[in-house]
């Protein structure tokens, strides 16, 4: 987003975002920062400091009554401003369509729907997903999340600034023989990767 918008000031990265939401061009890293929230904020499937144990839950039985309500407020409290980070980023902040009635109150409103709707996914995928073993998370990780979020870095550095050096059109007939190439690949390789071969095992 910072390279799309070529700013760091939030003010001006929901500005860059009038005619067009950053979620439209940017959703792989839309869809990455959400996973990384989910881990960050000890979400589930991510949810291992708390699945130690399966039985007792740390503060679960330390605390009650409000102690209880103020762990848990924390814990939302951080899922709150995942969701209003990734508003601000990706989902154009606080514009949305305005009458001209009550025009401060407009900003407000779209603002706290955009998070709440967030906040909804996040609240849906505990209900949906189960815990991942925590070997299946690391690898998830540094495996898949790290080499894929550098890539499409890599990948939003060059749309964004081989245009001026090379021309438009260039640079998207690259582009699309780059990704026919991996699409004619992904095809190509099961068949002719080697097959891992079966052994029966002797009872």
């Amino acid at each position: 987003v910072v390279i799309t918008a070529q700013t760091l000031s939030l003010t001006e990265i929901v500005e860059a975002q009038v005619g067009l939401w950053y979620i439209v061009p940017q959703f792989v890293g839309f869809v990455i920062f959400l996973v990384a929230g989910f881990a960050e904020t000890n979400r589930p499937p991510f949810d291992l400091p708390e699945a130690e144990s399966e039985l007792v839950a740390g503060y679960h039985t330390e605390y009650s009554g409000i102690k209880f309500a103020m762990f848990y407020l924390g814990e939302y409290l951080n899922t709150v401003t995942v969701a209003a980070v990734a508003t601000t980023l990706w989902l154009g902040g606080w514009r949305g369509p305005a009458p001209d009635v009550l025009p401060w109150l407009w900003p407000l409103l779209w603002f706290l729907l955009k998070v709440l709707v967030i906040v909804y996914v996040y609240i849906w995928i505990r209900a949906t997903l189960p815990r991942i073993r925590y070997d299946r998370l690391m690898a998830f990780g540094w495996k898949l999340l790290i080499p894929f979020g550098l890539l499409w870095v890599m990948l939003t550095g060059a749309i964004v600034v081989l245009p001026d050096e090379f021309g438009r059109d260039t640079v998207l007939t690259a582009l699309a023989i780059g990704f026919g190439a991996l699409f004619v690949i992904s095809l190509v390789w099961p068949l002719i990767a080697p097959r891992a071969s079966e052994e029966v095992p002797v009872p």
